[in-house]
């Protein structure tokens, strides 16, 4: 789901329960709000895990904060859209990110140590997460803002198909 409210990346618990994905625990619990100010009923959250996400070939590691989602999977930021900025088909629920071709001729071995980098700055990421308690550059509290979300507007539009 595409939440333009939300301040980060989250995932269902119940979806990760069930495919038994290694959880992290975050030093410091966060508060989850709602778009109304109360407190989310699923309580703070306090775990979070490290997936690949792959959106046709784009592939990215990312931490996705564990909460109760209702019938979403996955709730992506608007933030984090921005960054990739994904092209949207909107009427057939679909969404691609395009991979930046690279051109230059890279020498033996530079892929390795490419890699290499990456898990790198990963560990200093995730090295700095821990320290700190949180993830990526969020306040102490978080936000899960939709008042509507686009799949059960989806389900909506076919349940009044199936009356006609």
């Amino acid at each position: 789901m595409i939440d333009s409210g939300a301040t980060g990346l989250f995932i269902s618990r119940s979806w990760v329960m069930e495919h038994k994905v290694w959880r992290h625990l975050l030093k410091k619990e966060i508060p989850l709000y709602n778009i109304d100010r109360t407190k989310n009923r699923a309580g703070s959250i306090s775990e979070f895990v490290q997936l690949e996400l792959t959106i046709g070939d784009y592939v990215e590691v990312v931490e996705l904060l564990v909460t109760d989602l209702g019938p979403e999977e996955v709730i992506l930021s608007l933030l984090r859209l921005r960054k990739v900025n994904p092209d949207i088909d909107w009427r057939a629920g679909l969404m691609n990110i395009k991979v930046e071709e690279e051109e230059e001729v890279k020498e033996d071995g530079a892929e390795v140590e490419e890699w290499y980098q990456k898990i790198m700055e990963n560990r200093k990421q995730r090295r700095k997460w821990w320290k700190e308690g949180i993830l990526e550059d969020m306040t102490d509290e978080l936000w899960v803002a939709a008042g509507v979300t686009y799949s059960a507007e989806l389900a909506y539009e076919e349940s009044k198909k199936k009356e006609k």
